[in-house]
């Protein structure tokens, strides 16, 4: 994954009603000065845009999401179906979810009481005819509400919000290692391939020296074997002919030669040893 792709590093959910003027506001003003990179949709949202499909840019084009569950998120349904991107981003892509439970309980989320449960009884009669609907919001609440978040309680909220901001830090530098550590295994498992390869073509170019060593090897004792032969062979040509030419001194041979020469039998021949053997061969 490639984490320099991303545009924010922070997308903010929350509900305006709730947190837009006091808690998250003073939570994405600190993020700011951490310089954490952070979406928020009054402030990154034009008038006029697909709200629905930018917010779902955003929240693909973000690193991580922290999410503000205040004691009235359910009761929007906006901020229902927002959740319910997030959480499919995270189950698809890895996306990296951090719930922050201001002034609300975790049980209260997961298991829908209280304020929950009262914004549930109205969405049940909203949307009887899509009841599918409510019921991924209830599993999406149940999913989040066990991620292990940030709770409040009785903390003061300055304090509150310096520890998220601590904790967006640390899981943003956890995805930066990762990216990191994803590197250097790419980079070993490229350099282990490349040794092999470099190790296969060492291989053959050793094979294949081998082969012509072996080669020029035989060829040359070919060559030599061969000079030899024909060596040899002169050396005897040159024994025959000194013999013959000792048995063309007998003066019957050289009778029959004269002969022949009269005949025009032997015209053209040059070498003695040939003369000799048609001698003998007519004499035969």
């Amino acid at each position: 994954m490639d984490f320099s792709s991303y545009t924010y590093q922070v997308f903010l959910s929350f509900r305006g009603e709730d947190t837009r003027k006091n808690f998250t506001d003073h939570l994405y003003s600190t993020l700011t000065r951490a310089e954490i990179v952070t979406f928020r949709d009054d402030n990154n949202i034009q008038r006029g845009e697909n709200i629905e499909l930018e917010i779902r840019r955003a929240i693909e084009e973000s690193q991580m999401s922290v999410v503000v569950l205040s004691k009235d998120y359910a009761s929007s349904t906006w901020c229902l179906d927002e959740l319910a991107m997030i959480m499919d981003r995270k189950r698809t892509a890895g996306h990296i979810v951090l719930p922050v439970f201001y002034d609300v309980d975790p049980s209260q989320v997961g298991e829908q009481t209280g304020k929950y449960a009262e914004a549930f009884a109205k969405h049940q009669d909203r949307f009887q005819d899509d009841l599918e609907r409510v019921e991924k919001w209830k599993a999406t609440l149940k999913e989040v509400a066990y991620l292990g978040g940030m709770v409040l309680q009785d903390r003061h909220e300055s304090l509150f919000i310096g520890d998220i901001v601590e904790e967006v830090g640390k899981k943003l530098d956890s995805t930066a290692l990762l990216a990191s550590c994803i590197d250097r295994h790419r980079y070993r498992l490229l350099m282990k391939k490349t040794k092999v390869i470099v190790n296969i073509l060492f291989f053959i170019g050793l094979l294949i020296l081998c082969g012509l060593y072996v080669y020029i090897k035989i060829f040359n004792k070919a060559l030599i074997l061969k000079a030899h032969l024909l060596a040899t062979l002169i050396e005897f040509v040159k024994d025959v002919d000194s013999e013959v030419v000792g048995l063309m001194q007998d003066s019957d041979i050289q009778r029959q030669i004269a002969g022949m020469l009269e005949q025009n039998d032997i015209a053209g021949t040059k070498s003695p040893a040939t003369v000799l053997v048609i001698v003998l061969i007519k004499k035969i």
